[in-house]
């Protein structure tokens, strides 16, 4: 097995601090750790630190990666001859909730998938849900602000906001219904205990 880490933005030699213990421990019990530029992959270029070995497998570790970006590392893991244990169609049926989502459904909040084009005035009108979480289909939004909202005026200014902070909006929106603060609302991430279970991201 051979893992790919970021690297710290400045060095491109240097782990990213956040993963430095867990590459040092790795290296340490003799898996091979390569560092993919995180400037470079900034500029959409893939740059490893050092080559890869032919015919062993190859994950990936680190922040998410966009779907373009994974099929770009996959391109040059495949130049090493080498094979991404995980496929770029399997990352992205995990990545965006569109993949998952029919299968999780019955443990997720009521949810609805948007265009950014649709109407959401007559949405809302419809819906009416006392609160809105609104996403893309990868994640909500992580500034202070977060991604709770109340109104149309609300979800507008959430997704300008996720377009400013993290460059786009990834493949479409979705909403999902918030239960009212009587109601119990689990906070958590996705995890497995004999089934899957997915609690409010």
């Amino acid at each position: 097995m051979q893992i790919i880490y970021p690297s710290d933005y400045f060095s491109v030699n240097r782990i990213d601090e956040n993963y430095e213990d867990e590459f040092n421990c790795a290296r340490y019990n003799g898996l091979k750790c390569v560092l993919l530029s995180s400037q470079h992959l900034l500029d959409n270029k893939i740059k490893l630190s050092e080559s890869l070995e032919a015919h062993v497998p190859v994950i990936w570790r680190g922040w998410m990666l966009k779907q373009k970006e994974y099929r770009a590392l996959n391109n040059a893991v495949k130049s090493h001859r080498a094979e991404m244990l995980v496929s770029p169609d399997d990352y992205a049926s995990c990545h965006y909730i569109t993949g998952w989502y029919e299968s999780c459904s019955d443990y997720t909040p009521e949810t609805i998938f948007l265009n950014e084009s649709d109407d959401f005035e007559k949405v809302t009108s419809r819906l009416k849900w006392p609160s809105y979480f609104v996403k893309d289909y990868v994640k909500s939004l992580t500034t202070s602000r977060g991604s709770v909202a109340r109104n149309v005026e609300e979800i507008k200014g959430i997704v300008t906001s996720i377009k400013q902070y993290r460059g786009e909006i990834e493949g479409e929106l979705f909403l999902e219904r918030l239960k009212t603060s009587n109601q119990k609302q689990n906070v958590g991430t996705f995890h497995s205990t004999g089934q899957s279970t997915l609690l409010m991201m």
